[in-house]
């Protein structure tokens, strides 16, 4: 007899509560261990693990359905999840320092990364359908070649401590104990939060539009306010940094490699990007500017989330006529 999707949905938070705290501290000794970085290794590690679940939803949908569309609104709804809901609980916790020596180059990325796919979207619009053309996703695979070379250069660690004594197969094997669990706690959150929204007969597009974007970003967005609580701040803005330059270019540019062709979208998505590039420029300048994230800034991205998908919400719902 299968569980009730309450049930299995409250069995994904315990495992996305445990997969978190595992993946901050096995990345947090794997850092010491390796006299790595703190920064690099939220910005690689785990804003890469975290990022799994949009890869795999996304190649699933436009391999299976040839939803590019659909591939390319949960990028960005993930992207503002992480921007908005990530960095406002986190500040809910702790004032996150931002040094620019430290982030320049990211919140560089997380701007422009987005702004290509708009450019891409403001070429091909006269043709017909905005999309995310191959030359441009070839443009954000160079983009992602220059970004892990100026990581490297940056993975030798910021402070003079002691590596850990830990035996390194210990953290590594937590670090992967986390990502498996945030990977099975997120989808069992975003398989059933689905299976009760078709339940109670929510249309499909704002399914898409919400719990699906959402339940691909609850691993980012709950490892970034875990590590916020126990005071590993660069590894909380490293991994929601990381994640969204990952979901464009990692995850987008797989997803059109792997369909061999543009991937198309309507009005709605060109619209949910430049909100992103909007938020991105907006949140890179206040971090830059006062090289810190404070709760101002989280609860005025908290307001911009909930804000902007209201008046999303209620475009599909006049455009469906529900």
């Amino acid at each position: 007899m299968s569980l009730p999707p309450v049930l299995l949905l409250l069995i994904g938070f315990v495992l996305l509560y445990f997969g978190a705290e595992w993946l901050v501290d096995g990345a947090s000794d794997i850092a010491s261990h390796f006299r790595l970085s703190k920064t690099f290794v939220g910005l690689t590690l785990v804003a890469f693990g975290t990022s799994a679940p949009e890869m795999v939803v996304n190649i699933i949908a436009a391999v299976q359905t040839r939803a590019t569309a659909f591939a390319l609104s949960n990028i960005a709804g993930s992207n503002l999840t992480n921007l908005c809901i990530g960095f406002g609980l986190a500040t809910l916790f702790a004032v996150l320092p931002c040094r620019r020596k430290n982030f320049r180059i990211d919140l560089a990325y997380v701007v422009l990364s987005p702004a290509i796919v708009v450019a891409s979207f403001a070429v091909t619009i006269s043709l017909g359908k905005p999309s995310l053309t191959l030359p441009a996703a070839g443009i954000l695979v160079g983009m992602l070649i220059v970004y892990l070379y100026l990581l490297i250069g940056r993975s030798a660690a910021d402070e003079a401590d002691d590596p850990t004594q830990v035996e390194v197969w210990k953290p590594l094997l937590m670090f992967a104990a986390g990502v498996a669990f945030l990977y099975g706690g997120g989808q069992l959150v975003f398989l059933n939060a689905l299976a009760l929204a078709e339940t109670l007969k929510v249309p499909a597009p704002l399914i898409g539009l919400t719990i699906v974007a959402a339940g691909t970003s609850i691993p980012d967005v709950t490892a970034s306010v875990v590590a916020a609580r126990r005071g590993e701040h660069e590894i909380a803005i490293g991994n929601l940094l990381g994640s969204n330059i990952s979901n464009v270019l990692v995850v987008l540019t797989a997803t059109t490699f792997v369909v061999r062709a543009p991937l198309t979208c309507t009005l709605m998505e060109v619209w949910d990007y430049v909100a992103v590039v909007g938020v991105s420029l907006v949140f890179a300048a206040v971090a830059a500017w006062r090289e810190k994230i404070g709760r101002v800034l989280g609860i005025a991205l908290l307001f911009a989330f909930f804000t902007y998908f209201a008046v999303r919400i209620a475009m599909e719902v006049l455009k469906s006529g529900v």
